[in-house]
């Protein structure tokens, strides 16, 4: 049965057409043309009189008048149509005039042919006022090539069939890339709303049989265009299942125009703006998340009004591939202004971005009142500061008892809640978008909405508020989502660029590290000590234990905002936390329900197990200012006070007797700062490196008389070469010989002879 049917529509398709219906600027021609000549023929054998060809030529003229009577743009069609009918109506009454069998008039109706068949595209179109371009072959259908007049009736057909709707399409739009195209649709009066085409939208895709991955959008009119009009973006090629590789732009530009991460299904630019909207990313493992913060690193940090930070909590795996090439001493500074690999860096990070923008407020009211603006004018002296919160699960959760996680996601919030006017912004991310992972109160506040491949369909509700049209059947896998722009209400299918790290990152971050500026100084100030010293925690956080021998230890930090049990404030120790290869001083076990602390003897207070260690009382401990001449960084926190601690060596640990109350020690004298080290600090200017041949020059010694006298100070060069000027040679660290010169200030270091008679020597 099912045989004869298909034979029977086989046999039918087989049959010609021979039907009068036109077929394009040709075949209308040629029919036109033949039937002039027909009537010609007949009116010269009947002996008709030619005032009947004149008479003929009047009426269609003046119905042709009419016709475009209503027309809002009558004029090239109406043109043509009176040239055809007086053109023909001319030689008709020629021909019954003169006679018909005389070349010349076959002559001039064969260039009349010609000439009308060429001109026929201006009388294709006729739009009418309404705003309804319509055609006398295609009863509902409007401005739209022939090639097209097909696919016109069957979407109008198809919304009738699963939206009730008699719509009208007005234009046709092929997309560039070849994988689908747009409908301009005209909704009917009536009240008619685009919500109806929208939650009809996965079955006009079932019903068109589009292939797997391939779907409906339904998007408002653009810019221009009259309201009860929609576009309905069809994709026939599943674009989203190939990988779209990052263009490799890295040019400066800025945080004003946008970033653009992706394209749409139609190849358009995935564009989001990200100077005052906040962002939210959501995608589980394997969705590409992590590649889509990378291209949003990249984006961000090729703007050179804005700065970057990450905040990774699970091990720093986002911020690794832009810090490698500054580990490795590729380039002088890391492309990511801050990294926090850590919760304790975290913490550190989220309080210095809350008093930067509480500080800039004050500091940068003439700056707004100059620019007649609310908001914080951005540029490369005052650039705006994105974090980057990767992992958010760890902090984001409403169901988080720890008191450093709960400090972290309170501090979130409320950088969302008054960094906005002040550029300081935050990017959050999180495997799902479930009431257990994700505070409704935050995002209420992100208005850029992502959501990556492999989600839930009641994520997606949860997500958007509402999701008309969006379909977990029209992602195809990794780097495919959706995404919901800031002032934008349609939720629309994308592809993440693609970034690889040795292809993309590693160059990416060395363009964006000359290029990206640093943070203006009322900012620094606010950030205070945590912010001036995180390149040494950065580079040790982000080392191997192995490397970490090698490396300078960072000094311990208080974090803030925690306590201990007894309400004293806790104190990080990088080198506790995350130790070197070899060490004995194992990381004290993280309590369940309270902050880290580094203390071997919970019982005793941190600050007074620093000071019985260094063996003297705090107020005894020398001023930073007298011995390198700058002034100390403002808004220090009590521990950024202190000295570099002597670290026990490996396998040796504090004895009991050296543990002790102190009760009031006299003030040990501080002892003068050699003259060799004053002139090298002076040298550093306002860097925090300097080759040994720079150090040398400015001393007026040579390189190997340097190392000579600085070694018995325990000052020695870094184990990596470094980058100034264009070069790349072996140096010293300011922090080295400012290290040396306060242990000498407080007498643990003893100046050699040979140090304390330079220059004289």
């Amino acid at each position: 049965m099912a045989t004869t049917k298909t034979t029977a529509r086989k046999s039918e398709a087989r049959k010609a057409d021979w039907s009068l219906a036109s077929r394009g600027p040709i075949v209308a021609t040629g029919q036109g043309a033949l039937g002039l000549a027909a009537i010609a023929v007949a009116g010269d054998l009947a002996a008709i009189h030619p005032l009947w060809g004149g008479a003929a030529t009047a009426v269609g003229a003046v119905a042709t008048v009419v016709r475009s009577a209503h027309l809002a743009h009558p004029t090239p069609g109406l043109l043509y149509r009176l040239g055809c009918w007086l053109g023909a109506g001319s030689w008709l009454t020629y021909t019954l005039a003169a006679g018909l069998w005389s070349q010349a008039a076959w002559g001039v109706w064969g260039i009349g042919a010609v000439t009308a068949g060429l001109l026929a595209p201006l009388g294709r179109a006729a739009v009418s006022k309404a705003g309804t371009a319509r055609r006398p072959s295609a009863p509902g259908t409007a401005l739209v090539p022939r090639r097209h007049v097909a696919l016109v009736e069957e979407w109008t057909r198809r919304i009738r069939r699963c939206c009730r709707l008699a719509v009208e399409i007005a234009e046709v739009r092929e997309w560039p890339t070849g994988t689908g195209y747009s409908l301009l649709v005209m909704l009917p009066q009536g009240g008619a709303t685009a919500s109806q085409l929208a939650n009809a939208a996965e079955g006009m895709a079932n019903d068109a049989r589009l292939p797997q991955g391939c779907g409906v959008e339904v998007l408002p009119p653009r810019p221009g265009q009259l309201r009860g009009t929609v576009w309905l973006e069809v994709a026939t090629v599943n674009r989203l299942a190939a990988d779209i590789d990052h263009p490799g732009d890295y040019s400066p530009r800025s945080v004003l125009d946008g970033i653009t991460i992706g394209e749409y299904r139609n190849g358009e630019p995935m564009r989001l703006q990200v100077r005052q909207p906040r962002t939210i990313v959501v995608g589980t493992t394997g969705s590409a998340k992590t590649g889509t913060l990378h291209t949003i690193t990249a984006e961000l940090g090729r703007c050179v009004d804005g700065l970057v930070w990450h905040m990774d909590l699970n091990g720093g795996g986002v911020s690794q591939p832009w810090l490698r090439a500054w580990l490795d001493g590729e380039i002088e500074r890391p492309a990511i202004d801050w990294a926090a690999p850590c919760a304790e860096e975290a913490l550190l990070m989220a309080a210095a971005e809350v008093a930067i923008a509480k500080a800039r407020k004050t500091a940068y009211s003439k700056r707004r009142m100059l620019a007649d603006d609310d908001k914080l004018p951005v540029d490369h002296e005052v650039p705006q500061i994105t974090t980057i919160l990767d992992e958010g699960f760890e902090v984001l959760a409403p169901t988080v008892r720890d008191p450093l996680q709960k400090e972290i996601r309170s501090s979130i919030e409320e950088i969302a809640r008054i960094g906005r006017a002040e550029a300081c912004q935050v990017l959050v991310s999180a495997l799902r978008s479930i009431s257990t992972t994700l505070s409704t109160d935050l995002l209420s506040l992100l208005h850029n909405r992502i959501m990556m491949a492999g989600c839930a369909q009641k994520e997606i509700t949860f997500l958007y508020e509402q999701a008309q049209g969006a379909s977990v059947e029209d992602l195809a896998g990794p780097g495919s989502g959706f995404v919901r722009v800031f002032g934008n209400d349609e939720i629309r299918t994308w592809k993440a660029y693609r970034m690889k790290p040795a292809r993309d990152i590693h160059p990416a971050s060395a363009s964006i590290s000359r290029t990206r500026p640093n943070l203006d100084e009322p900012s620094v100030e606010a950030a205070g000590y945590a912010y001036a010293t995180r390149y040494s925690r950065m580079r040790w956080l982000f080392s191997t234990p192995e490397q970490r021998v090698h490396l300078r230890r960072p000094r311990p930090i208080e974090l803030p905002g925690v306590t201990d049990d007894r309400g004293n404030p806790v104190i990080w120790d990088p080198a506790l936390t995350h130790p070197a290869e070899g060490d004995d001083l194992a990381p004290a076990p993280a309590p369940q329900h309270g902050p880290r602390t580094t203390p071997a003897a919970p019982a005793a207070p941190s600050r007074r197990l620093t000071a019985v260690a260094c063996g003297t009382d705090a107020s005894a401990w020398p001023d930073l200012r007298e011995m390198t001449g700058k002034p100390a960084p403002r808004a220090m926190t009590s521990a950024a006070e202190w000295p570099d601690l002597p670290m026990p060596r490996r396998g040796e640990l504090l004895r009991a007797e050296q543990i002790h109350a102190v009760t009031a020690a006299p003030a040990a004298p501080i002892r003068p700062i050699p003259e060799l080290l004053r002139r090298a600090l002076a040298a550093f200017g306002n860097d925090t490196r300097i080759h040994s041949e720079a150090l040398a020059a400015a001393l007026g010694i040579d390189v190997l008389a340097l190392a000579a006298l600085l070694r018995p100070l325990e000052v020695t060069t870094l184990p990596r070469a470094f980058l100034r000027g264009g070069a790349e040679r072996r140096g010293y660290a300011r922090e080295d010989l400012e290290a040396a010169a306060a242990r000498i200030a407080s007498g643990e270091l003893e100046v050699p002879a040979e140090v304390a008679t330079w220059p004289a020597a």
